[in-house]
């Protein structure tokens, strides 16, 4: 029988060969792969201890300007003109408006030694007086100009300012109701040796867009500043903070997060204030990693693919040439030795079996010969002492052939005809006239 026409059997060695061939190609795919991970993974923290420089240096240069207003709100709070006037109530005299006055000029000076500085009111809540550098209003005035929210109420508002003690940033917005901005209102008490009377209330007014004016985040970056209650202190490129963007979250002092956002997926790094508590959060795009890979990407895309395509084919031509042989050999054996190449077997297991079967009939046939050596020696002799040789074979062969060696050139030759047996002669046996020997001694 012939040889199977599918040699694609997970037995066969050409299979084997397939496997070894693809393990020895998907070497270099694997290394590529690990190259693209690792690569990316030193983008990715490039860009990261990129964008957590940027916000380093945003944070060290608002925690200056917030430090020098924080001193300032302390120098203003132990100006005697300021502290003076908590005392007073209403009705305002015109010595206290004289005071104001000279209060206002003071306010002047200040509000020029920061240039962080929109406004800087002082509220004092015994006369329901507010003073700036431009002008005094009450307290309802202060409210329209420098409020947290449209839908919040004087009463509201005013309770927050109300407070014994405050220290703190207010997000919140300022404005004449004609043009509002953006704010961070810094609140600081100024109180009385007097426990029992109400103080003052300091308040620094910083534009938004002045303490982001130090920022610069990367292209298509937003940036968000979070305090420890949860609220926007200031942002750039966001509107609203998202749900996603909570101080809870950040609990590390810097780190880098993933957030998916109205089905765009977004890298966020953050660091944390020392002086504020403050977060620093850097809002990108992660298709800016992809930007920064697409290069490369391509470059090893491209390669694994003519890696494929050309070990592929490589593997192919080297797997068709190293099993043609095989398969000429199986065929062979099959046709010749009767033994047939079964679907589902391994060439080399029945190259084994063939050749074993070779050795098996080999080795009964020199047996044979082994039993009927010395009647084919003899036989060779009678005929070589009658003078009956084939002359094609040379002698010496035939002689090596029979195991006869020559050891002398001297030999005689003795030839005897025997008659009869006479007494040894047994029953059933041939004629002994008939019967002849030959003894050769050389």
């Amino acid at each position: 029988m012939g040889l199977t026409r599918n040699p694609f059997n997970k037995r066969s060695v050409l299979v084997t060969w397939f496997v070894s061939y693809v393990s020895v190609l998907l070497v270099p795919v694997m290394i590529s792969g690990l190259i693209y991970t690792a690569t990316w993974h030193v983008v990715e923290a490039e860009v990261n201890r990129s964008n957590e420089s940027i916000l380093g240096q945003t944070e060290q240069a608002i925690d200056n300007s917030l430090l020098g207003i924080e001193r300032l709100s302390i120098e203003i709070a132990l100006n005697k003109r300021v502290a003076g006037f908590m005392n007073t109530t209403l009705p305002l005299t015109d010595s206290d408006r004289y005071d104001l006055f000279n209060i206002v000029n003071d306010l002047r000076v200040y509000k020029v030694a920061n240039d962080y500085i929109e406004q800087i009111f002082v509220y004092y809540k015994n006369s329901d007086t507010v003073l700036s550098t431009r002008d005094h209003m009450d307290s309802r005035a202060l409210y329209r100009a420098v409020r947290g929210s449209e839908d919040k109420s004087y009463e509201q508002w005013k309770a927050f300012f109300d407070k014994r003690y405050m220290k703190e940033y207010v997000p919140m917005q300022y404005g004449d109701g004609e043009q509002v901005e953006k704010a961070i209102v810094y609140a600081k008490s100024a109180t009385l040796d007097n426990s029992d009377q109400s103080g003052a209330v300091i308040l620094i007014v910083i534009k938004e867009s002045k303490l982001l004016g130090s920022m610069t985040p990367a292209s298509n970056a937003s940036l968000a500043i979070l305090d420890s209650q949860n609220r926007l202190i200031a942002s750039k490129g966001i509107v609203q903070s998202p749900a996603f963007l909570t101080y809870n979250r950040l609990v590390d002092d810097k780190g880098l997060f993933y957030e998916e956002d109205k089905g765009n997926r977004l890298a966020l790094s953050y660091t944390t204030s020392e002086i504020t508590g403050w977060k620093y959060v850097s809002i990108i795009p992660a298709e800016l990693f992809d930007d920064k890979m697409l290069y490369l990407k391509k470059l090893i895309v491209i390669s694994l693919v003519l890696c494929i395509l050309i070990g592929g084919l490589v593997a192919y031509i080297y797997l068709r040439r190293n099993y043609t042989p095989i398969s000429l050999l199986i065929r062979s054996f099959s046709l010749k030795s009767g033994v047939s190449f079964d679907e589902g077997s391994n060439e080399y297991l029945y190259l084994q079996a063939a050749l074993n079967n070779t050795f098996d009939e080999k080795e009964k046939i020199d047996g044979r010969l082994m039993q009927h050596s010395d009647v084919i020696r003899a036989s060779f002799l009678q005929g070589l002492l009658k003078g009956r040789l084939d002359h094609n074979i040379p002698l010496h062969e035939s002689l090596a052939a029979h195991d006869l060696r020559i050891v002398s050139t001297d030999f005689a030759v003795l030839l005897f005809h025997i008659e009869t047996y006479g007494k040894f002669q047994a029953e059933g046996t041939a004629d002994p006239r008939k019967s002849s020997c030959c003894i050769s001694s050389f």
